[in-house]
Order: C-alpha cells, then structure tokens, then sequence
C-alpha cells in the first residue's frame, strides 16, 4: 500500500461513514426483511407520513437525497400501492401521500424498527442525539 492510501485509509471522514450506515443499514434490513420492505423505502415512507403531503423536492431536501433518488424510491411505494401522487397545487410536480395502506404499513412497520432501534441502542449506547448533532452541524455548513 503506497503511503497516501494508507493515510486517507487511517483517516478517512466518508470510509468510516459509509461503513456506519452500511452496517447501521443492515441491522433495519434484517429487521424489516419479513415485512418485504427495505430501510430505503422505509425512510420515505415514513417521511411521507411525517409530513403528510411532500413534494419529492421537499422530502429530497428533509432526507438529504437527490430529487432522482426519491422519485425512483416513490415510484415503488406507488407501485406497491403504498404512495399515491397527485397534482401539485402551484401546477408543477407532484404531493405525495400515503395511501390507507401505506399508513397501514407504516404501522406494521414500527415493531421491528422498535427491534432494529433497541439492537442499534444496545450496541452504540442510544445517542442518537449526539448523531442529530453531527447531522445538523454539517447541514448548516453546507447551506
């Protein structure tokens, strides 16, 4: 290994993020996984129903996605019959909302998010706040 990559190796900000949530990710999916659902479509969903009624530029926005990336991850939910789509009131793009069963899912859903928390809480310590914080300091800079 050159010196170079073994210093980004031993001091990487993004390696070790990504393998945080690539880890983090797992635990959800192997939680969610009797459900045929993935925490992908799962932070959508529940941002749709947090918000009740979001344009995918809003909920790109709320969960730091691309608009590409929430547009494709909508369009299963709606295939799925969990999202609909309707026309946006300004006469561009669309609102999002959960449909009654995609409220149902979400309820079927928060068991085993329950377990995947407790899981994630048990072996980090449950601060998630500290988490929040970091997420928070490095929007504001990037604004």
């Amino acid at each position: 290994m050159t010196v170079p990559a073994r210093r980004i190796a031993a001091q990487c900000w993004v390696m070790r993020a990504r393998a945080v949530s690539r880890l983090v990710t797992q635990i959800y999916d192997e939680a969610l996984r009797p459900l045929g659902i993935k925490t992908s479509q799962v932070n959508l969903l529940i941002a749709i129903g947090a918000i009740e009624a979001a344009s995918p530029g809003q909920l790109a926005r709320e969960l730091s996605l691309e608009k590409s990336t929430v547009s494709r991850n909508a369009e299963a939910l709606k295939k799925r019959g969990w999202v609909n789509a309707s026309p946006s009131p300004r006469g561009r793009g669309q609102i999002l909302r959960l449909t009654p069963s995609g409220a149902d899912m979400v309820t079927r859903i928060e068991p085993a998010w329950a377990c995947a928390q407790a899981e994630l809480e048990r072996r980090l310590g449950g601060d998630v706040e500290h988490l929040e914080s970091l997420r928070a300091r490095l929007t504001e800079h990037s604004e």
